[in-house]
């Protein structure tokens, strides 16, 4: 049975371990005290479902969702720049018509 730190970051995925705060003694003793009690079928239970998380969710997978997410975000910046610079030059022209400061396009 595995006890973990509500401050390790896997604690948000591996919802099947005994969560403590290992700055209390009393919630790490319930949890070992609850980890012995507990009936075998249920342990297996749980284990069984840290291993898939573990061996689904692995450096391969955390990496390719960080690439995409990665790919995304440049997307959407390229397209947040465009429209900015497209407004800025537009209003670099409308300055060039009426304040006499003249522009060129890039």
């Amino acid at each position: 049975m595995l006890i973990l730190s509500r401050f390790a970051g896997a604690s948000a995925q591996m919802h099947e371990a005994l969560i403590v705060n290992p700055f209390s003694q009393e919630d790490v003793a319930d949890a070992m005290r609850r980890a012995l009690a507990m009936p075998p079928e249920e342990r297996r239970r749980r284990w069984r479902a840290l291993m898939d998380g573990v061996e689904t969710d692995d450096v391969m997978a955390w990496r390719d969702n960080f690439v995409a997410a990665l790919k995304e975000a440049h997307a959407g910046a390229g397209k947040r720049r465009s429209r900015s610079t497209d407004d800025k030059n537009r209003r670099l022209r409308k300055i060039g018509r009426s304040g006499g400061i003249r522009t060129h396009d890039p």
